[in-house]
This record gives structure tokens, C-alpha cells and sequence, in this order.
């Protein structure tokens, strides 16, 4: 999640308030089974347990009038989504594989055609298809969609990354970590 200052001023029944710190009062989404809120889960947990392609979760925040002294947390929803997926998964479909560089490509010609409206995964969605595009573009990770950012570069690098997972017998997190960090930040 990305913003500008972890001070926002919250509006409880129209009447604003002096801005406060609610990035240590955050919660991320919901269990998916019960949608109870968990303030312990993370985003990565919480992903995990969804056991879908991506998601995208709501975030939650406790706020406390500080003009009441005998005030109760109270559990706001910013309005605001945390996505969370695969680096690499231009497709959104969990994994990032051949699919995705073929896509990726796909996307870069058109741009490279002249389309500036070239769309990666869907245009009816905005929010889906520019998180698509930040796990795409692998080696720059932008947090604004620049279409020229999204090239070959990224697929050759998501095909690499295909075809080292894929020979491995038994890869470690560690070891899939650790071989992605080297394929996308490659020491000079």
C-alpha cells in the first residue's frame, strides 16, 4: 500500500477531526471463510488462506475520537484495497509462467504498435488490470502504469524464472526468493 503520509484525517459523522496515525491501527482485510476481521492476519497470510489467484483486500483501521476521553476504538473501513499476488503473474491466474511473458509481449507490441491504450488484463477494471501491470514489470516494480515500462525485458526475465522453478525438484521458498531476486536485480 502505498501513501503519501500515514497522517489522514477521519470523518466520523461529518465532523472532522484533527489528522491522526492510523498506519499502527491497521487491519488487512478479512478471513476468507467467515469474514471476521482478524487483526493479527497480514496481507500475506491472509492471501495464503484465500487460496485464490490474487486478491484484494479491504483495509480496515481503529480510530479513537481523541476529543472524547471515555471514547471505544471504533473499526473504520479507509476505503482503500491492498492487492496482493504473484510477482511475475501479468495474468492473474497465481503463478508466473510462460502465460505471462507471452501476454507481456503480446501487450508491448501493441504498445510498440502505436496503441497507448493497450490493455494487459482488462480495461473494465482499472484498479485489476494496473495491479497486473505491477506484477509484470518485473524490473522496474513502477507504481504508476507507464506503458513503455512493460517490454520484453520483464518477459525474458518471467521465462527465465519459468524455466529455473521448473527444473527444480524440490525448490525452497529461500531458494525461489533468492534465484528471482538475482534474475531481476542481476549484481553488475
Amino acid at each position: 500500500m502505498l501513501l503519501d503520509s500515514a497522517m489522514m484525517t477521519v470523518t466520523v459523522d461529518g465532523v472532522e477531526s484533527e489528522p491522526v496515525d492510523v498506519m499502527d491501527n491497521i487491519i488487512f482485510g478479512v478471513t476468507p471463510n467467515n469474514y471476521e476481521i482478524d487483526e493479527n492476519l497480514t496481507p500475506e497470510m491472509i492471501y495464503e488462506m484465500w487460496g485464490e489467484p490474487y486478491a484484494a483486500l479491504p483495509v480496515y483501521a481503529f480510530y479513537v475520537d481523541p476529543d472524547d476521553a471515555d471514547a471505544e476504538p471504533m473499526l473504520i473501513d479507509v476505503d482503500i484495497k491492498v492487492y496482493v499476488g504473484v510477482k511475475g503473474d501479468a495474468t492473474l491466474d497465481g503463478s508466473a509462467d510462460a502465460k505471462d511473458a507471452a501476454n507481456i509481449l503480446m501487450y508491448a507490441a501493441s504498445v510498440g504498435a502505436g496503441n497507448r491504450d493497450a490493455v494487459l488484463y482488462t480495461a473494465e477494471y482499472p484498479d485489476v488490470e494496473n495491479f497486473a501491470f505491477f506484477l509484470g514489470d518485473v524490473n522496474t516494480e513502477l507504481t504508476e502504469k507507464n506503458p513503455d515500462e512493460l517490454n520484453a525485458a520483464d518477459s525474458a526475465k518471467i521465462l527465465m524464472y519459468a524455466a529455473w522453478y521448473g527444473k527444480q525438484s524440490t525448490p525452497t521458498n529461500g531458494a525461489i526468493q533468492e534465484e528471482w531476486n538475482a534474475l531481476v536485480n542481476p549484481v553488475a
